[in-house]
């Protein structure tokens, strides 16, 4: 891409200048002296950088992101490449903007330097995001002016680049209790590696048959090749629902309850998939994503990229939950099967009144809560926005007002409370 400018500026510099110029001459007329010659050396100056080549540039700008993944918190190489592929540029500023919630961590966002044709220059410098995320960087802005800067034109370029920001990759197994309460045997069967269950018996050997399941002391024994039978084990289907509308997800400065929901999430599908369950996912917000139930590895890394893909935003609600459901989980609809687990961060009523519609219609429901009160309230005092006592009465109406709401959820499902440093707790069985 290689921009040119669209217009030229009458620079501060120049307009001080001429109107000092003017003053001077006019002091001359009235005064019918010299006094005015004060103004000789600044007329001499603008006409040293009219001699000058013109402020024009044809530049080309590359951007690289270095790394493009990243997790939260972690720092971020950001360069940005201009190309000078036109006459000599005597003083060019370059200012590029960060994305939203991206906070400059070293370096600086503006370069100034001059540049002969041919030539390249590169700005540097390192960011940080604390929230879970796509960001995309875009318009830069950049100056070429004469060598004192009394003319310039400006102008304002797009130039690429993506990073995706991922919650913290930790790995909690489930709470033992809970873990009991999932050990129905489900109607999907499961491909977990080493998926056994009981030895049934010893057959001949089949065409196809895995070769970890050859009895080789039989087959020393009976000189033809034996195979064990086993019975094998089944998986649930389950799926997680992603509460991400607006108004049940806290955001507070810089701190958003977005970070720990993903983080939930991503533990919640990471210990159902490792226990041999099918795990699709339900994210509610900005946009409505689904991803159908599937097994192993692959469909967690999925899962991790949707919650990534996702922001929160008011256009998907938990009212939606059921006709989602229906629609695109069908299968699992009519026949009931496996698991539905609710990821919240906020004590909504539109979230219980669709656990409660899901269970009365005999789907088995789980609420997966996402406790934030203690991070809240260290970023409020943090801000200093109200005082202390006032926080503390704040503190206890919403740790009541979170009681009340597990109560009620309990009544038609298992409330499971997760925290960032503890991970997951049952919270009413």
């Amino acid at each position: 891409m290689y921009p040119y400018p669209r217009w030229t500026e009458l620079t501060p510099k120049l307009a001080a200048i001429l109107t000092l110029t003017a003053l001077g001459v006019w002091l001359s007329v009235v005064t019918a002296s010299p006094i005015g010659l004060f103004a000789l050396p600044l007329t001499v100056l603008v006409a040293l950088d009219l001699a000058g080549p013109p402020p024009v540039a044809r530049l080309a700008f590359e951007r690289a992101v270095n790394p493009r993944r990243v997790l939260v918190g972690e720092e971020v190489a950001v360069e940005v490449r201009v190309s000078n592929l036109g006459g000599p540029i005597a003083r060019l500023e370059l200012e590029d903007e960060l994305p939203e919630h991206c906070v400059l961590a070293k370096g600086s966002t503006t370069l100034v330097c001059t540049l002969k044709p041919g030539e390249c220059a590169t700005l540097r410098y390192t960011v940080s995001c604390n929230r879970v995320g796509v960001y995309g960087f875009g318009d830069l802005s950049y100056r070429v002016s004469t060598l004192l800067g009394l003319f310039e034109r400006r102008e304002r370029v797009s130039v690429t680049g993506e990073l995706r920001v991922y919650p913290p990759l930790i790995h909690r197994r489930l709470d033992v209790g809970w873990v009991r309460t999932l050990s129905w045997v489900g109607l999907s069967q499961s491909r977990r590696r080493g998926g056994r269950a009981e030895y049934l018996e010893i057959r001949q050997y089949s065409a196809g048959d895995p070769l970890d399941s050859v009895n080789w002391k039989a087959y020393a024994r009976t000189s033809k090749p034996q195979v064990n039978v086993w019975s094998s084990e089944r998986g649930l289907d389950c799926v997680i629902v992603v509460d991400m509308y607006s108004g049940d997800v806290s955001s507070i400065g810089d701190w958003s309850a977005q970070n720990q929901i993903a983080c939930c999430a991503y533990e919640l599908a990471s210990s159902l998939i490792r226990g041999g369950n099918r795990v699709g996912l339900v994210v509610l917000g900005s946009i409505l994503l689904k991803i159908p139930p599937a097994y192993g590895g692959r469909q967690l890394r999925r899962i991790v990229e949707a919650l990534v893909d996702v922001s929160e935003g008011s256009a998907w609600g938990a009212e939606s939950v059921e006709w989602v459901l229906q629609l695109f989980f069908g299968e699992q609809y009519r026949e009931r099967r496996g698991v539905l687990f609710f990821v919240a961060a906020s004590p909504s009523v539109n979230l219980l009144g669709a656990i409660h519609g899901l269970s009365l219609k005999g789907f088995k429901t789980n609420l997966v809560y996402v406790d934030t009160l203690q991070e809240e309230y260290a970023e409020l005092v943090k801000l200093r926005l109200e005082k202390n006592a006032k926080l503390d009465v704040g503190l206890r109406v919403a740790q009541a007002e979170r009681e009340w709401f597990y109560k009620e959820a309990s009544a038609s499902s298992t409330v499971v409370e997760w925290t960032r440093d503890g991970g997951f707790r049952v919270a009413y069985p």
